[in-house]
């Protein structure tokens, strides 16, 4: 008979006694693991050079803002001396080696400091704020590192709550319950991002506390304390950043699997018949139909009202017809197309002709473009041509020069509100993109249905555009949806759900290029993302390991429902659910794609749910390893994880070197 898999939560008393007579107490293990988080965090701290990290100046400029004056700034504040002080030491530091410098003097008062973060939640501000206020008189470097400090006092804190909560999950004594800590302490990406005066730090603390509460309240049942401190933990992630909004998602899953694992009887079939139900009213709540396939919306949180595809006697190709609608709440909306990647080369440098019918249910303006990006600008530029609406469909083209190392292209449609009027409702069908030169004024004659091709000007060509003729549909996400969620995430859920749809587009770059950087950049980035454990054997096995680590923490997980103890899977059940919603929110986070990779998928969105990441590198294989094998296996680990603080400290510090 085959031997039965050994669960998580079990110490075998006899053949892993020698491993358990090396454990010190948990009083004394925790003071080592933290004392190894504080040096780990000081290395960190002080081999990183200034400004060295994601966006730093810019969150120092909000500490200093509520440190002087003493209250919260309103998104749009500046203090122009205070940004000159921090520039100035931008270019001591050699901080635009890589990039243009910025101007110190400007002529509209305006002083570049890179993006904004005055539009974040204020929570870490305001914490790093008490100690720098009292330095402020002192030099930028010294409020510099004293921020960090702070944020070293929240990267020890973290550990030990995830100390604490590895603890309710696991029996006394178990190795994991002081593994899983000092791993996470060691982990170079980890350790460099929660030394930096950076926000990431709060929403790894305030994450990591609302699964600790959420682990006891599924271990220990419900109690008013318990759910208040899970719920509380929950809504302070709204104080702290976009990234832990996912915990909100979670506290109904935390109180339904905290029910779920004391209930007396639960009937499996019941419980999947309720799960079903629950998801198709979600569905009916969250999805509606009839948006224009492979035609995205405008992202500003303002939703049209109604789909993008309509049905039209007027449409000169077919039934169907794009809409796009002007209002006073939203007087400027767009739709685009991108073009697959695999067209752009062909395009590189070249000419190309666009254009489509047009037709408004009131004379007016609208406006169509291309939306470009190339090697020599990476900002999408674009280009739109003016024209005039009536209410008969009318063919309009314009021909336009590309430049050369093109990297992405989308056919766009602007609709603006005429004067006087509060609404204006703009129709296109037989939208066209061909590469080359054709004539504006004679239409393309299409030899299809669907407007793939045909002759322009006596000539063949291709529509480099999908569904030019309006005839296919794919969900939508409600009005509403857009609106809530965008003040959260700051991103248009309804381009992210399209690009979903899209598959034919996103989905090879989702596997060639958006989850083997996700994986990079928990792996081998550093600093701000410039400072890499580049060489490409260990990039490449770092990724394989990474894959067969979680391959081995879901094997993990099924086998844990085997096991006799009760609310231990139902504990592993919701840190899965919080490693995959925070994996899956870095990976959605370049989406929806239109102008290329213009979001980089960075680790550190991920670390609201860094103790379930974790949990999931080191738990799964620890139920593969043979029993008699673990202890020199969490020894090789720990060898292993020094060697590459090594690599990770010697890369920054060489990344820092004039």
């Amino acid at each position: 008979m085959a031997r039965r898999a050994q669960p998580l939560a079990a110490v075998p008393a006899q053949r892993d006694r020698l491993l358990l007579a090396r454990i010190p107490s948990e009083r004394v293990l925790l003071a080592l693991i933290l004392s190894v988080a504080l040096v780990q965090g000081l290395l960190y701290l002080v081999i990183a050079p200034p400004w060295q990290h994601y966006d730093e100046p810019g969150h120092l400029e909000y500490v200093r803002l509520i440190a002087d004056y003493g209250a919260l700034p309103e998104e749009g504040t500046h203090d122009p001396a205070l940004r000159r002080e921090i520039l100035n030491t931008l270019f001591a530091t050699n901080f635009f080696r890589n990039s243009p410098p910025a101007a110190l003097l400007s002529d509209d008062g305006e002083v570049w400091l890179g993006i904004t973060q005055l539009g974040h939640p204020p929570l870490y501000y305001a914490l790093a704020a008490l100690p720098v206020g009292l330095i402020n008189h002192l030099d930028i470097y010294t409020q510099l590192y004293v921020a960090r400090g702070v944020s070293l006092l929240l990267f020890v804190l973290t550990v030990a709550v995830c100390f604490g909560l590895m603890r309710d999950l696991l029996p006394a004594q178990h190795p994991l319950r002081w593994a899983v800590p000092l791993i996470m302490a060691l982990w170079p990406s980890f350790a460099d991002v929660m030394t930096a005066v950076s926000n990431d730090t709060t929403a790894a603390l305030v994450g990591s506390l609302f699964l600790w509460g959420a682990v006891r309240l599924i271990r220990r049942g419900w109690g008013w304390q318990r759910v208040l401190w899970t719920a509380g933990a929950a809504a302070l992630g709204l104080w702290t950043k976009n990234t832990t909004v996912i915990m909100l998602a979670l506290l109904p899953v935390a109180l339904a699997l905290a029910w779920l694992a004391h209930a007396r009887r639960v009937q499996l079939r019941r419980l999947a018949l309720g799960g079903l139900i629950i998801t198709a009213i979600a569905a009916l709540l969250l999805i509606t139909t009839g948006d224009a396939a492979a035609w995205y919306r405008w992202s500003s949180g303002e939703a049209q009202p109604e789909g993008t595809l309509v049905q039209s006697a007027l449409a000169p190709h077919g039934t169907g017809a794009l809409l796009l609608q002007a209002s006073a709440d939203s007087p400027l909306r767009q739709l685009s197309n991108p073009l697959l990647p695999e067209a752009i080369p062909a395009m590189s440098g070249g000419t190309v002709t666009f254009g489509g019918w047009f037709w408004s249910d009131q004379p007016g303006q609208a406006q169509v473009g291309l939306r470009i990006t190339s090697a020599a600008a990476r900002q999408p530029s674009d280009s739109p041509q003016q024209l005039t609406l009536t209410t008969t469909p009318t063919f309009h083209a314009w021909q336009a020069e590309l430049p050369a190392q093109l990297l992405s292209a989308s056919y766009v449609v602007y609709a603006g509100l005429p004067a006087g009027a509060t609404e204006q409702r703009v129709y296109i069908d037989g939208a066209v993109l061909a590469d080359g030169a054709f004539p504006i004024v004679t239409p393309p004659q299409f030899a299809d249905s669907a407007a793939t091709g045909g002759s322009w000007g006596q000539r063949p060509f291709t529509n480099l555009l999908r569904n030019a003729a309006v005839e296919s549909s794919w969900l939508r996400l409600q009005p509403w949806v857009e609106h809530q969620l965008f003040a959260f995430i700051h991103r248009s859920p309804s381009q992210i759900f399209a690009a979903l749809l899209d598959w034919q587009r996103v989905g090879p770059q989702m596997f060639s290029l958006i989850v083997p950087v996700s994986v990079d950049s928990f792996t081998s980035f550093l600093g701000k993302g410039d400072v890499r454990l580049g060489n490409p054997i260990w990039r490449d096995g770092a990724r394989l390991v990474f894959g067969l680590l979680v391959f081995s923490a879901v094997i993990g997980l099924v086998r844990s429902f085997r096991q006799t103890e009760r609310t231990l899977p139902f504990a592993l059940l919701l840190l899965a659910l919080a490693a995959t919603l925070a994996w899956a929110n870095l990976i959605l986070r370049p989406l929806p794609l239109l102008v290329g990779l213009d979001a980089w998928p960075m680790a550190r969105y991920t670390f609201p749910a860094i103790v379930a990441t974790i949990l999931a590198l080191v738990g799964g294989p620890w139920l593969l390893v043979p029993r008699r094998a673990r202890g020199a296996a969490l020894g090789l680990l720990l060898i292993a994880m020094l060697a590459y603080n090594a690599a990770a400290l010697n890369a920054i510090w060489n990344a820092g070197q004039p």
